[in-house]
């Protein structure tokens, strides 16, 4: 990326803790410790950035962040921390797949802090002090226990509302207007995001039906029902999924990672251009190969080290770069774009809001612009309501 940028950018890659260690939520953590405390730590790295950038030739009112994953959803949390009205410290962002499983009920959060402190010893009602006295070791074992034995297409610890700095879900705040505003985004999914999430084997519509359950554990029945017969219906010959696979893979692409994209380029309409990475598998993090891509890449077994301009200096993977290293360097993903690369790129025009979004496609044939069918308005804007949550 400092190459695509030709070095005329500053790239900051900071740490924040995982798991239990950053996401450790619910009652008795808002009681005794900070909840979130993952947020914070980037917080605090994005401090350090408008503290220190200056210092090595940088410009701390032109921050851009970037995130993959779980770090893009992170950036959704920052943007609507306590209510929107705290300065992200950042002026644009560029979230790839922006993922988090949405965590709101207290009674699941304080489940999870109880399996925790059960997985170290700790009795029910010791409080923090105790798992305070225990070794990293301790926790990280404990901590590993809780996560693997989460149902599957769940994901154990994670960014949750605690009601003073996550005062709601971020679909739930961008809906409402309390989000900060004036930031530019660049935001993407994948085309399967799903596929890596969904149980492959014993998922029967009895299976999926326990998932949803799970999941939605504050949901009435006519908002399940609307999930498992409307929005995501059974599989069958001639209808929308062929099998359960599709369906949960389904689901789960949606209500984790893609609608945060509808979700978003609804909120910050105007300044918001959104893409599909296509490639096959499309699978959920394989556009990280093409945004790090460079000559001579090594991914694990496999070495490239070839030189043959048209297809290692610009190819699919710089054009992409491109797009990217041009927003951070002037706020637009097209200024400073790739020019006669093989495939070449093209126009990335604003986001337009329908009943789908108008997003750039990246696909083995090159870009082009088209509708977006994971972010379509039906099934999006029933996970932007907050009714399914129970919530008031």
């Amino acid at each position: 990326m400092l190459k695509s940028a030709d070095n005329n950018i500053i790239y900051v890659a900071p740490n924040y803790r995982l798991g239990a260690f950053g996401w450790l939520n619910g009652p008795t953590i808002e009681a005794e410790g900070v909840p979130n405390v993952g947020l914070h730590d980037q917080r605090a790295a994005l401090q350090w950035v408008q503290d220190n950038i200056g210092l090595v030739g940088g410009d701390k009112g032109s921050v851009t962040v970037m995130g993959e994953s779980a770090g893009a959803g992170s950036i959704m949390h920052h943007l609507i921390a306590e209510g929107g009205t705290l300065d992200p410290l950042f002026h644009r962002a560029i979230l790839q797949s922006p993922a988090y499983e949405p965590q709101y009920d207290p009674g699941r959060l304080e489940n999870d802090y109880i399996d925790l402190a059960n997985a170290t010893g700790c009795s029910v009602g010791s409080g923090l002090d105790c798992l305070r006295s225990k070794t990293t070791a301790e926790l990280d074992a404990a901590n590993r226990k809780v996560v693997s034995t989460q149902p599957y297409g769940t994901f154990g610890f994670g960014p949750a509302v605690d009601n003073t700095y996550i005062r709601d879900l971020p679909g739930m705040e961008l809906a409402n207007g309390n989000y900060w505003k004036g930031v530019d985004l660049v935001i993407g999914h994948n085309s399967h995001e799903g596929y890596i999430f969904a149980q492959t084997t014993y998922m029967d519509n009895a299976n999926f039906n326990t998932l949803i359950n799970y999941n939605y554990p504050n949901a009435s029945g006519v908002m399940i029902n609307q999930i498992e017969t409307q929005l995501y219906p059974a599989p069958g010959l001639f209808k929308k999924y062929l099998t359960n696979y599709f369906r949960t893979s389904d689901l789960i692409g949606q209500w984790v990672i893609s609608c945060n994209v509808r979700f978003l380029a609804k909120a910050y309409a105007g300044s918001v251009w959104t893409y599909v990475f296509a490639i096959p598998p499309g699978i959920h993090a394989l556009d990280t190969i093409f945004t790090f891509w460079r000559s001579g890449l090594d991914i694990g077994h496999l070495q490239i080290d070839i030189n043959i301009d048209f297809l290692t200096e610009k190819n699919l993977a710089t054009g992409f770069q491109s797009y990217l290293t041009s927003f951070v360097q002037t706020g637009d993903p097209n200024t400073m774009r790739e020019i006669g690369g093989f495939p070449s790129t093209q126009y990335f025009p604003q986001t337009v809001v329908g009943d789908t979004l108008t997003s750039l496609n990246m696909d083995l044939l090159g870009f082009s612009v088209r509708n977006d069918q994971y972010t379509d308005s039906m099934r999006c804007d029933f996970w932007q309501n907050n009714a399914w949550t129970g919530r008031k």
